[in-house]
C-alpha cells in the first residue's frame, strides 16, 4: 500500500497501519521513511532520514550534517557548531555547568553557576582563573599549588628554577635575574 488514511485521520505513506498523524515507512514491511525538503535552488534539498537507532539530517549529496544516535545517546555534527553571543552550551542536562562567550569575545566557563575560568581575546590573551589551580594535585589550597619542580624562563632564556626535592628548598637563577622578596629585601 503506497498511502493509507485511517478513519482517525492518521496518514501512512508506505505504511498500511499508521500509528501517528503522519508515518513514513513501516518497520514491519522493512522499509524506512524519509522526508525530502526542496530548496528554491535546483537539486538543493535537505533529507530527514531514519536508520537503525539513528535519525539524520542530510544535505543534497547525502552527507549527514547532524546525526542523533539512540544506541549511545550521542549527537554527531559534521561541520562547525555556532553558538550566538551570550548563549550557553550546557553540560549534564542541568543549568549550572556551561560555556558561554560574551559580547567582548571572552570565552567563559561556569560550574555550580559560578564562573571559574575566562579566556580573553584581546592584546593580552589572558586566561583568568576564579579558583585555586593545582598542578599534580586535585585539592589546591592556594591560588597556585604545584607538586613538583617549577621553572620559569623568559624570552632571553633567563630562568628561575625552584626545586623542592628532599628536605632542602633550592632557588637557582641563571642569566642575571634578581630575586626580591615581597617585603623588598
Amino acid at each position: 500500500t503506497a498511502m493509507t488514511l485511517t478513519s482517525g485521520g492518521k496518514l501512512g505513506i508506505n505504511n498500511s497501519n499508521p500509528l501517528d498523524t503522519l508515518e513514513l515507512g513501516s518497520p514491519s514491511a522493512n522499509n524506512s521513511g524519509s522526508l525530502r525538503l526542496n530548496s528554491f535552488v535546483v537539486n538543493q534539498f535537505w533529507r530527514l532520514e531514519c536508520g537503525t537507532n539513528t535519525f539524520s539530517i542530510k544535505d543534497y549529496d547525502g552527507t549527514s550534517i547532524i546525526q542523533l544516535n539512540g544506541s549511545d545517546d550521542s549527537t554527531t555534527f559534521s561541520g562547525d557548531v555556532n553558538i550566538s553571543v551570550n548563549k550557553k552550551l550546557y553540560f549534564g542536562g542541568g543549568s549550572h555547568t556551561y560555556i558561554s562567550e560574551d559580547i567582548d569575545d571572552r570565552l567563559r566557563f561556569f560550574t555550580g553557576g559560578a564562573e571559574f575560568m575566562r579566556f580573553t581575546e584581546d592584546v593580552t590573551n589572558n586566561i583568568i582563573l576564579f579558583a585555586n589551580v593545582g598542578i599534580l594535585t586535585s585539592t589546591p589550597t592556594t591560588e597556585l599549588e604545584v607538586i613538583g619542580d617549577i621553572r620559569a624562563t623568559d624570552s632571553s632564556n633567563r630562568s628561575i628554577t625552584l626545586n623542592t626535592g628532599g628536605s632542602n628548598q633550592i632557588i637557582q637563577t641563571t642569566g642575571g635575574l634578581n630575586l626580591q622578596a615581597a617585603n623588598g629585601s
